[in-house]
C-alpha cells in the first residue's frame, strides 16, 4: 500500500496549513479524505473563535434568510411547520459546510514510507 504525507490546517488569515502525519492508505483518495478530516478537526477546534463561524451562527443566518425570503416576521418562527424547520436546517447545513470549505486547506504528497516525514511547516 502507498504512503502519503498529510498536510492540513486553516487558510485565510490563519495561513497555517502544515504537515500532520505520514500515513499508509489503500489509495490516493483515502489519503485525501484523511487530509480533509484533519483540516476539519482543526476548523472545529477554533470554531466560534477568531471569526470562524459555528453552526449556531449559520443556523441564525439561515433562519433570517428563510424568514425574509418567505416574507415572514420573527414571531412566525414559532409557527414554522416541521417541513419548514427542515428547510431551514438544510440551508444552515449548506452555509456551515460552505464556511468550513472556505477556511480549510489540505493537500497530500507521496511518501516513501513511515519514516518519510516533513516536520517543517509549508
Amino acid at each position: 500500500m502507498p504512503w502519503f504525507k498529510i498536510y492540513a490546517g486553516l487558510g485565510g488569515g490563519f495561513n497555517s496549513i502544515c504537515y500532520v502525519d505520514t500515513i499508509e492508505c489503500d489509495n490516493e483518495h483515502e489519503a485525501w479524505d484523511a487530509a480533509y478530516r484533519a483540516a476539519r478537526e482543526e476548523y472545529e477546534s477554533y470554531e466560534g473563535l477568531h471569526g470562524l463561524p459555528d453552526y449556531d451562527g449559520c443556523f441564525t443566518e439561515a433562519l433570517e434568510s428563510y424568514l425574509d425570503e418567505n416574507e415572514l416576521s420573527g414571531s412566525d418562527v414559532f409557527d414554522l411547520t416541521e417541513d419548514q424547520q427542515g428547510e431551514v436546517e438544510d440551508i444552515a447545513e449548506d452555509i456551515y459546510n460552505d464556511e468550513i470549505e472556505s477556511w480549510c486547506g489540505y493537500y497530500i504528497k507521496p511518501a516513501t514510507g513511515p519514516n518519510d516525514r516533513d516536520d517543517e511547516e509549508e
